[in-house]
């Protein structure tokens, strides 16, 4: 080989050597908790002054070796002068796909470590709303599961026999009528409540695994925000990241249609994003903003008090107070949403139960009435 290779050299044939390579392990992305310590960790240390490519080489010498490895490359990239935005979505597989949007709208804003802490609240307060979910709704489930395999058992096997009823009643001229009528509602009451069952079972599974993804976050939303309970803690806690989003844009200097726009591109919201943008475009043409047709996402208050706040040049401290306010709103009604919701899913999976015994009930009670008038009929 190394004869060849000064063979090709005397010769001025400039040559390339393929070797195989070992095969690295594929990039897993973050847990919901390790991405939220990851985040605190980065807030924390750019909150110290410290640059961020050594931030992030610090941050991954605690990581496992997959994450490790893609932070050391978002380090190298931003060595060689990349954007962060751009680096952070080379390697969306790892990091969400708004992380790195939202990490360059914190530079944008020059204030990346409020950035940072806006998300880091925003996710605690989305972790917390799934605990006490799932504190609430656990036991409820499981029962809802073990109803939904006695009612399948019922509706596969039980209720083709209560047919029986139906035609020993005729042959034998015992009452037809009645013992029909009950068998008839049994059957109907158990296949009603299966299918109530599977479909409630197969939406909170189905919510929470689309939950995970961007696509299936932004088809839930139309649906989970009308919710009663659910809704205006999601709502709120939306507009509480719109709200501080806009709040350190405007602090740091920048014009209010510029930090409306960036303000947008921090939730995940197409509402609020078309909302931003409708707003910016009102103040760029010098019209009111509480004038603006908006979409429902938007609660009329935030335009007006911005409007208010515009006149009397105090923007900051209005966008910062409307924060505090949705932010404790939210934290007030996720305290009291196990006390309320608890209840709720426990009368629910009572209720069920209590339909799912009637219809296993009352055709065996009807079944006993007819043998024993057909038993008496033939003495």
């Amino acid at each position: 080989m190394a004869a060849a290779a000064a063979k090709l050299q005397s010769l001025h044939i400039h040559y390339t050597v393929l070797e195989s390579l070992q095969k690295l392990p594929r990039p897993k992305s973050f847990g919901a908790a390790d991405f939220l310590a990851f985040n605190r960790q980065l807030a924390q240390l750019t909150s110290a002054g410290l640059p961020i490519e050594r931030t992030l080489r610090l941050i991954a010498s605690e990581m496992r070796v997959p994450q490790q490895r893609a932070i050391e490359q978002i380090a190298a990239d931003l060595e060689k002068g990349v954007p962060i935005g751009t680096a952070f979505a080379a390697r969306k597989g790892v990091f969400p796909p708004l992380y790195g949007m939202l990490l360059d709208a914190g530079v944008r804003s020059n204030n990346l470590p409020a950035m940072l802490l806006n998300l880091g609240r925003h996710l605690e307060t989305m972790q917390r709303l799934r605990a006490a979910l799932w504190r609430a709704a656990s036991y409820p489930l499981m029962v809802m599961v073990s109803l939904a395999l006695v009612l399948s058992f019922m509706w596969f096997y039980l209720s083709p026999q209560f047919a029986i009823l139906t035609t020993v009643s005729t042959d034998f001229h015992l009452a037809p009528s009645p013992t029909a009528w009950v068998a008839t509602v049994a059957t109907d009451l158990s296949g009603a409540m299966l299918i109530l069952t599977v479909g409630l079972l197969l939406f909170v599974f189905g919510t929470t695994l689309a939950s995970r993804t961007r696509a299936g976050a932004r088809m839930l939303q139309p649906i989970l925000y009308p919710l009663p309970l659910i809704g205006p803690i999601l709502r709120w806690n939306l507009l509480a990241r719109w709200c501080d989003a806009l709040y350190l844009s405007v602090d740091a200097g920048m014009d209010l249609p510029a930090a409306l726009t960036l303000a947008g591109s921090v939730p995940d919201s197409v509402a609020l994003r078309e909302a931003s943008r409708r707003l910016s475009e009102a103040v760029s043409a010098g019209r009111s903003m509480d004038d603006e047709s908006l979409p429902s996402l938007m609660p009329p208050l935030i335009p007006a008090a911005l409007q208010l706040a515009a006149e009397q040049n105090d923007l900051p401290a209005a966008a910062s107070n409307l924060a505090a306010m949705y932010r404790d709103q939210a934290e007030v009604r996720l305290n009291v949403l196990p006390q309320i919701l608890s209840p709720i899913l426990l009368m629910f999976t009572a209720v069920s139960v209590g339909l799912a015994l009637v219809s296993i009930l009352l055709p065996l009670i009807m079944w006993l009435r007819t043998m024993t008038a057909l038993t008496g009929g033939l003495r």
